[in-house]
């Protein structure tokens, strides 16, 4: 004798598909990228011009600056770091992990924004944000870093590392103000 199978109910309340995409949300399915992700933001006042500024910072992915605790060594694999979609080798130092993989330059707008990300494990996407203000430059650096799992992931991220990340952050930028602010005094 055979049995009859049934038919899988479709939900038309509008609570259960939005459950349903929860469920997707939480088993890695659909990605909300600022929700999956560790941050750590900082902000600056430097009293140089907004041209000063963005070169010394497009800089940092040339050869590693004084002021960068993070990039300790980079090997170029484009000609201009400056330009959008360029590429190269980095070896760095995120919160006490060590490690080497690809960058990429994803937005580069001269004098207002820069941002490049790492292509491969740990995801961690560094953008740089300059706005003029009151003869000076605002600074805004943000640094986001994709979790794999959520959950677990965020807490052991926010235990771990983000103290000392926080005061990484610090560190370079009073230490891109007090290069940047030699480098305007000796200009004028």
């Amino acid at each position: 004798m055979l049995i009859p199978r049934r038919k899988a109910k479709k939900f038309k309340n509008s609570a259960c598909k939005d459950r349903n995409k929860m469920v997707k949300r939480k088993t890695g399915k659909i990605k909300n990228g600022q929700k999956r992700a560790f941050k750590v933001s900082g902000q600056i006042w430097i009293p140089c011009s907004p041209k000063k500024c963005f070169s010394k910072i497009a800089s940092q992915l040339d050869i590693p600056a004084e002021w960068d605790p993070f990039i300790l060594h980079i090997w170029p694999l484009t000609i201009d770091s400056k330009q959008k979609k360029s590429a190269g080798w980095i070896w760095m130092d995120f919160a006490g992990s060590f490690f080497h993989c690809n960058v990429v330059i994803d937005q580069c707008q001269p004098y207002s924004h820069f941002s490049w990300f790492l292509t491969q494990h740990p995801r961690i996407r560094l953008s740089w944000r300059l706005t003029p203000e009151n003869s000076g430059t605002s600074i805004e650096i943000s640094i986001m870093r994709e979790q794999l799992n959520y959950l677990t992931g965020m807490l052991w991220w926010k235990i771990r590392y983000g103290r000392r990340l926080k005061k990484d952050v610090e560190t370079m930028l009073y230490r891109l103000k007090g290069a940047l602010e030699k480098s305007c005094q000796g200009a004028s």
